[in-house]
């Protein structure tokens, strides 16, 4: 029996645009932070850094950003990690998600709805 959960999880990922799938992954790192699970959030980590493009010059600072949060997760300052991703799930959401999608997709946490 499929679990109801993963059902809408599966279709709000299938149906959501390049931009959305950046600020679910956004989420979902924030989330293993707060559950303290390093390998969920190493590998989302390295799932934001294959979806750079490297022709934006914030792409190199993103870069360094995720890869220094990678270094520091093997001492488990998951604070710290989520603290680094908070303030940029935020401004993505604001000015790529929102702009192009409409405001009110976002809720009032700034996680997509």
């Amino acid at each position: 029996m499929t679990n109801p959960h993963n059902e809408y999880e599966r279709q709000t990922i299938q149906q959501a645009n390049p931009e959305e799938l950046v600020a679910r992954l956004y989420d979902m790192a924030i989330q293993s932070c707060h559950q303290k699970d390093s390998d969920r959030t190493r590998d989302i980590l390295d799932t934001l850094i294959k979806s750079l493009n490297f022709e934006y010059e914030i792409s190199s600072a993103l870069y360094e950003l995720y890869s220094y949060c990678k270094e520091i997760l093997n001492e488990d300052k998951f604070d710290e990690v989520r603290t680094l991703l908070e303030p940029i799930r935020e401004s993505w959401n604001e000015g790529v998600v929102a702009k192009k999608m409409g405001v009110n997709r976002i809720n009032k946490n700034g996680f997509l709805a």
